[in-house]
C-alpha cells in the first residue's frame, strides 16, 4: 500500500522522485488540448481546478436563495472532490515517471518542522514587494528563472504573471498558518455537514474549508490565491493535510455519518452523485467517473497516510484482501461457468 509520508519525514531520494514527476508531467502532452503543444497533462489539472470554481453562483449567497457551490467549493462534495481529483494526479506522476512509489507528500501546517518551502523541494518565499504583496520565487526547481523555467500558461487572467509567486503571512488576513489547537477544536466537531448544504452550513467540513484550508491558501498567497493555485505545487501537499484531516476525522468518529447529505443538495454533492470534473461547456479530463460514495475511505483506495493509526490501517487491509478474493472468484466463474456447476 503507498504511504503518503509527511514533508518532514522525506528523504531526499523521495523529494527528487516527487519534484522530477511533477517537472515531467508539466512536459507531458494535454489531454484537455491534445492538439496544442503550449498546454500540458499539468496544464489540464490547473485548468479543471479553475473550471470547478467559475461554475459557481457569480452572485451574493447572503441574498440569493438559488445560489450554488461550484463542482469542488463551498458545498459537501469538498472533500470527496478533492480526494479523487488529487489521486488521478498521484497516478498521473507515477505513470510519466514510470514508477508506481512515487507520492504526493502531505504538509503538517501546524509543525513548524513540516517544511516543504526549500531551495531543493519546492522553493521559498517570493521576493519582497514594495508595497507587501507577494513577489516572484527566485529559487528551487520551479524557479521561472531556474533551469527548469517553471512557467504559468493556464491563468485566471490574461495579465497574470507567468512566475510563480508568494508572500509568506503578507496578507492582513493569513499572518499566521492553522495551530493544532486550532485543528484539535475542530477534530471534536461531530457531524459532517448540515443544510442547506453550501457555502458555510456547519460542520466539520465548512470548519475545515474556510478556516484551515482557506486560511492557508491566504497565506502562501500569490498564485495560491488563484482560481489556477495548482500551478504551485505546494497545492498538492496542501490538500493532501486536508484530505489526511479528513481521514483523522473520520477515524476519531468511528460511528459518524462520514458524509452527508443523500441527497438535497446541488448537483455533484449528493452522496451518490457523480463527482463533476467537466461539463458540456468545458473538455474532457482523461478521468474516470467515481461517485461521492465511492472515495469515502482513503486506505480502501489504496493509500495510507503515515500518520494513519496502524491497528486501522490493518483492519481496511484485510477488507481490501477479501474484496480482492471475492473478485478473483466472481472473475473465475465468469471466464469459466462450468465451475459454478462445481461449487
Amino acid at each position: 500500500m503507498l504511504t503518503r509520508k509527511n514533508v518532514k519525514n522525506l528523504t531526499n531520494t523521495e523529494k527528487e522522485k516527487f519534484v522530477n514527476a511533477v517537472l515531467k508531467l508539466k512536459k507531458a502532452k494535454s489531454v484537455i488540448h491534445h492538439d496544442n503543444p503550449k498546454f500540458s497533462r499539468y496544464d489540464d489539472y490547473v485548468e479543471i481546478h479553475m473550471h470547478a470554481m467559475m461554475v459557481e453562483s457569480p452572485t451574493d449567497p447572503l441574498t440569493d436563495p438559488d445560489w450554488h457551490p461550484g463542482w469542488a467549493h463551498n458545498g459537501p462534495s469538498f472533500f470527496p472532490w478533492h480526494r479523487e481529483y488529487l489521486l488521478q494526479f498521484e497516478k498521473d506522476l507515477q505513470s510519466v515517471s514510470e514508477d508506481e512509489t512515487v507520492f504526493i507528500p502531505y504538509w503538517d501546517w501546524s509543525d513548524s518542522e513540516s517544511n516543504p518551502f526549500t531551495s531543493d523541494f519546492l522553493g521559498s518565499d517570493g521576493e519582497p514587494s514594495s508595497v507587501g504583496g507577494p513577489g516572484k520565487v527566485m529559487d528551487g526547481p520551479f524557479a521561472f528563472d531556474g533551469p527548469n523555467h517553471w512557467t504559468i500558461i493556464v491563468k485566471d487572467e490574461d495579465t497574470d504573471p507567468d512566475f510563480l509567486a508568494r508572500g509568506f503571512g503578507r496578507r492582513r488576513d493569513a499572518p499566521q498558518l492553522p495551530t493544532l489547537v486550532q485543528i484539535d477544536r475542530i477534530m471534536k466537531i461531530t457531524f459532517y455537514d448540515s443544510p442547506v448544504w453550501k457555502l458555510a452550513s456547519p460542520g466539520f467540513r465548512t470548519a475545515v474549508e474556510v478556516p484551515l484550508h482557506n486560511l492557508v491558501h491566504r497565506w502562501v498567497n500569490g498564485t495560491m490565491m488563484m482560481m489556477g493555485s495548482p500551478n504551485d505545487p505546494v497545492f498538492w501537499l496542501h490538500h493532501a493535510n486536508v484530505d489526511r484531516l479528513w481521514g483523522d476525522w473520520q477515524s476519531i468518529h468511528p460511528t459518524t455519518c462520514p458524509y452527508l447529505p443523500s441527497k438535497g443538495a446541488t448537483q455533484g454533492h449528493n452522496l451518490y452523485d457523480v463527482i463533476i470534473f467537466s461539463d458540456d461547456m468545458h473538455h474532457h479530463t482523461g478521468f474516470k467517473k467515481t461517485r461521492v460514495v465511492n472515495v469515502l475511505n482513503h486506505i480502501l483506495l489504496g493509500y495510507r497516510y503515515e500518520s494513519d493509526p496502524m491497528d486501522i490501517v490493518e483492519s481496511f487491509t484485510k477488507e481490501i484482501k477479501i474484496r480482492d478474493k471475492i473478485s478473483r472468484e466472481k472473475h473465475k466463474l465468469q471466464m469459466f461457468p462450468s465451475l459454478q456447476e462445481i461449487s
